[in-house]
């Protein structure tokens, strides 16, 4: 299903997908909740009741480009975690050469639990970060072995960037406009232990844009606010 609408500078990009991927149930030795759940805990039962649901409401955006003279602001907050892993989330710019240029934001988010299963509720835990530019960006995860960071995988929003060009993270909406819930898988697709269902890491991230003036409206706005003075000035002398 092929679902367009024209957006407004932010919404823009941030379209409805031509082809969504649907998150896969983990196995229920697993002792996870699907994604669909979490969606439901997050906003409320009846929200959603199936992983297929989910499709409706996700959004197909790899890398955000902000208008020109425009800053996006971005606060991040980790809602939840279904992971064993060590997460490390975070955004990215471009170099010159195409290379991303990392921007770490929130390290060491991980469950707020001691023991398997490996999941819960991270609202409140204090894993959130802000952060503003205007720089096209997109945004990042880190998975690695508790304890060692050299033992991990990055995915990036933008799968051609990943290992096998996988997508690693889903965006959808949430009922506050302007905040979006990404979720991610963080193991490669044929880890056995992966199983492509994308509630390893839950992200709220709310973005919303504001114009900045070129300095030439700015010069002219205070050239226009010392004439005035001297207006009002010879006008009293």
């Amino acid at each position: 299903m092929i679902l367009r609408w024209g957006c407004a500078i932010l919404v823009a990009l941030l379209c409805w997908p031509a082809l969504a991927i649907v998150a896969s149930d983990p196995p229920p030795s697993t002792g996870e909740l699907s994604l669909w759940q979490i969606y439901d805990n997050l906003y409320g039962p009846g929200t959603v009741s199936s992983n297929a649901d989910l499709d409706l409401i996700q959004y197909n955006t790899e890398f955000w480009t902000p208008a020109p003279d425009t800053v996006y602001d971005v606060f991040v907050e980790g809602v939840w975690a279904n992971a064993y892993l060590t997460e490390v989330f975070g955004y990215y710019t471009v170099n010159p050469d195409t290379s991303p240029n990392y921007h770490y934001i929130l390290s060491g988010v991980t469950n707020t639990y001691s023991g398997a299963p490996y999941w819960g509720d991270l609202r409140g835990a204090g894993f959130t970060a802000a952060f503003s530019t205007t720089d096209p960006f997109g945004f990042f995860d880190y998975a690695h072995t508790p304890g060692d960071p050299s033992q991990g995988y990055a995915w990036l929003s933008e799968p051609a960037r990943n290992l096998g060009g996988e997508d690693h993270l889903l965006i959808f909406s949430t009922p506050t406009p302007g905040t979006y819930l990404f979720a991610l898988e963080d193991l490669p697709f044929n880890d056995p232990e992966g199983h492509m269902d994308y509630n390893d890491l839950l992200m709220e991230v709310t973005i919303t844009s504001r114009v900045v003036p070129e300095p030439a409206s700015l010069s002219l706005l205070g050239f226009g606010v010392a004439a005035l003075a001297i207006r009002r000035y010879r006008k009293s002398a």
